[in-house]
């Protein structure tokens, strides 16, 4: 009888070490799959990972989580060589009625030179002093489509300083038509 207990002791104990073993192999080739494919997009090679997502852990949560964190990066991407082809041209205007009012507008218009249909842009203005310091800062958000080609007006209004001397003008939000 105490023989039968020893044997079924040292078989528990054997099947418990074999599922440990198991689990920590497969726990160190997931960390290294992993591994590979972090290091592929932290190479930039976007195309590489996938392929590797795409082989390792496909319809896992895991798999999906790192398709939807390239896919971001992505967008990213896009988006930064994107930006170059959105202008604002010079001939928009800055008013102020330095007697009377206590705002200045700013009237000009966005220019997408690009391929692409922006869905949306916010345009940013600095408001500078003499030696080209930031005194201020103002936004004009707009959710009208600017197709490719097309030109879109925004106007930013602010209140009036005799320090503003001069105003910078740049594009710093946007998304594209995913389409």
């Amino acid at each position: 009888m105490k023989s039968v207990i020893w044997i079924v002791v040292i078989l528990v104990v054997i099947v418990g070490g074999i599922k440990i073993f198991n689990s920590v192999t497969k726990n160190a080739r997931e960390t290294a799959q992993q591994a590979e494919i972090l290091s592929q997009m932290r190479a930039g090679k976007y195309e590489e990972a996938k392929d590797l997502i795409n082989k390792y852990c496909k319809d896992t949560d895991k798999g999906k989580e790192l398709l939807a964190t390239i896919k971001e990066k992505e967008n990213e991407i896009e988006l930064e060589n994107y930006t170059d082809k959105i202008k604002i041209p010079d001939d928009w205007e800055w008013k102020a009625d330095k007697k009377n009012s206590k705002y200045t507008s700013i009237n000009g218009k966005i220019k997408n030179t690009g391929d692409k249909t922006i869905t949306s842009f916010t345009v940013l203005a600095k408001y500078q002093d003499a030696a080209n310091k930031t005194l201020s800062t103002d936004s004009a958000s707009c959710s009208e489509s600017v197709p490719a080609g097309q030109t879109k007006n925004f106007e930013i209004k602010h209140g009036y300083s005799a320090d503003y001397k001069s105003v910078v003008l740049s594009v710093k939000h946007f998304t594209l038509d995913q389409q």
